[in-house]
């Protein structure tokens, strides 16, 4: 059986979110490196105006593999 995680990661100018923004601080924070971006749950509830920005899809699938080992 196999466990599927779904998260998304948002650039802008090949520059990578790293934040979260909210109401109290909304500012967003970029970086130059991808392995800093910030991985989102879902895009539901952003309060980032996603107009000029990219959203990537990461899919993350994990299995789960079962074998019956005979000895001899």
């Amino acid at each position: 059986m196999a466990k599927e995680t779904i998260t998304y990661i948002i650039s802008k100018d090949n520059l990578w979110v790293t934040n979260r923004p909210s109401k109290s601080v909304p500012t967003i924070k970029y970086s130059t490196s991808k392995s800093d971006a910030r991985k989102f749950d879902g895009l539901d509830d952003l309060s980032i105006d996603l107009t000029g920005h990219r959203i990537f899809k990461l899919t993350h699938i994990e299995i789960d593999e079962e074998e019956e080992i005979k000895l001899e």
